[in-house]
Parts: C-alpha cells; sequence; structure tokens
C-alpha cells in the first residue's frame, strides 16, 4: 500500500495520535484536580467534577453524591476561568486530533501529504497545543471558586491550594503552638483562633495578611474539606501538548515526500 509519508513522517503519525488522544483523554476526565469533602473522594476536570455534596432535608444533614458526570450547564461550572479553560482546551485537543487522524490517512494513501502540507499541519500541532498549555495556565485562576474551597479549604485562592503547614508557617513560633492548640479543641473555634493569630502576627511584624487569610469564612451548608494536589489528568493533558509542541511539531517538517513533477 503506497503512502505518502517518510520514514520520520510515519513516526510522526504515530507520535501525533498518542499525543492528541492523551490530550483528549486528560481533558475529558474529572481528574484535573483531586480533594476530599466529608470523607468522600471529590474530583474535578474543567467542565465535569466526581462526588458532590447535598443537603438531605430529611435527615438534616449534608450526604455526597458519588457520581461523575457533567455540569448541568456552561454557566453552570464554577468559574469563568474554567469555561475559558474548557473552551480553549477543547478547541486545542479537537486541532491536534485533526492533524493525527490526517496523518495516519497519509501512512496509508499517496500523495495525501507534501513538504509543504506536513509543515502547515505541524503548524496547526503547534498552535494546538498553545491552546491546551493556555488552557492548563488558566485553570488555577479557578481555585478560588466556592466548590474548590469547599472541598480544598477557605484558604485556597488562584494558583494556591490550602495547606495549613505552608500557609501559616509562622505556626512555629511559641505564639502560634498555643494558639494552635486552642485551634485544637473544637472545630467551631477555628475561625476565631486563626483569626486572633493573624490579628497578633500582623501587630507584631507589620505585614497585613490577605483578607482570606485574617477573617476564613465558612460555608454554612456544605462543610469544607481538606487539601488538594493536582491531578493525573491534569499532566496529561499537558503532556500531549507539550511533546505536541516540541517533538510532533519538528517531526512534521521531515514528514512529507517530495512531489513527483509530472510534465504536459
Amino acid at each position: 500500500m503506497a503512502s505518502s509519508l517518510t520514514c520520520a513522517g510515519i513516526v510522526w503519525a504515530f507520535l501525533s495520535f498518542l499525543c492528541a488522544a492523551a490530550s483528549c483523554v486528560g481533558f475529558f476526565m474529572p481528574y484535573w484536580l483531586l480533594g476530599s469533602q466529608l470523607e468522600k473522594s471529590v474530583s474535578f476536570g474543567t467542565f465535569r467534577r466526581c462526588s458532590y455534596p447535598v443537603r438531605d432535608e430529611s435527615r438534616q444533614m449534608t450526604v455526597m453524591v458519588e457520581q461523575c458526570g457533567r455540569y448541568a450547564s456552561f454557566q453552570a461550572i464554577p468559574s469563568t476561568e474554567w469555561r475559558i479553560c474548557t473552551v480553549v482546551t477543547g478547541l486545542g485537543c479537537g486541532l491536534l486530533l485533526l492533524v493525527a487522524l490526517t496523518a495516519l490517512m497519509g501512512c496509508c494513501v499517496s500523495e495525501l501529504i507534501s513538504r509543504t502540507v506536513g509543515r502547515v499541519a505541524g503548524g496547526i500541532q503547534f498552535l494546538g497545543g498553545l491552546l491546551i498549555g493556555s488552557g492548563c495556565a488558566l485553570y488555577p485562576l479557578g481555585w478560588d471558586s466556592e466548590e474548590v474551597r469547599q472541598t480544598c479549604g477557605n484558604l485556597s485562592n488562584q494558583f494556591e491550594l490550602a495547606a495549613p503547614i505552608q500557609v501559616i508557617p509562622w505556626s512555629c513560633t511559641p505564639l502560634g503552638m498555643v494558639r494552635l492548640a486552642a485551634c485544637m479543641r473544637g472545630c467551631e473555634q477555628v475561625p476565631h483562633a486563626l483569626g486572633l493569630v493573624t490579628q497578633q502576627f500582623s501587630a507584631a511584624s507589620g505585614f497585613q495578611l490577605p483578607a482570606a487569610v485574617a477573617k476564613p469564612e465558612l460555608h454554612p451548608a456544605f462543610p469544607v474539606g481538606g487539601t488538594c494536589h493536582i491531578g493525573w489528568a491534569y499532566y496529561c493533558t499537558g503532556g500531549g501538548a507539550a511533546a505536541a509542541m516540541l517533538v510532533c511539531t519538528w517531526l512534521a517538517c521531515f514528514s512529507g515526500k517530495k512531489q513527483k513533477q509530472y510534465p504536459y
């Protein structure tokens, strides 16, 4: 069966398919951000999530529904940044998948991919990888949404997931240890005790802490969870895009064969 690809082009075709598959699978899976709430595992994607809290009025308590699904509407996505991330990343995955399928067709169809077509395809791959990379960069901007704070803690902010040891390293001081011991007496004392710590720390050092740290607020209906960390789907999406930009774009320049000149 005739092929329009060189040896480098065949490698480019299969590598392009792997990169596109990695980015598309990672984009669809709701495992970009992993955490817990009410002792249940919770995970977020850009437009999907697993496990969500529901208020059970009959028992007057909040329960976790352990199911995965997409948000009911585009506007239901927790933050504007995640909506933009969904559109940008989805468009980039579409471009990578389009080039990958075209490259695979070039393995079986003669004169489908020339040198010029290969270079244009490499440019489209670079654009697709750039869009996915932009989406991955936008994703942490949505970590200050209410849903993320319910799962990751009220101290979560843009590019910063709540981590008590990291957020208040000055708790190792004698004053910090006394206040933290007071905090451990009961969950209801945490916001008040933490406020006293931040006030005394600010007065002693002259450094003004952010309002989110100085005055934490707890959601009245849904209890907050613990700390969160980035999931495998986020790395899978970004890794596929990076490989497409750095490797596939370069291989695309040598993928097509020179077209034969037919005298007329």
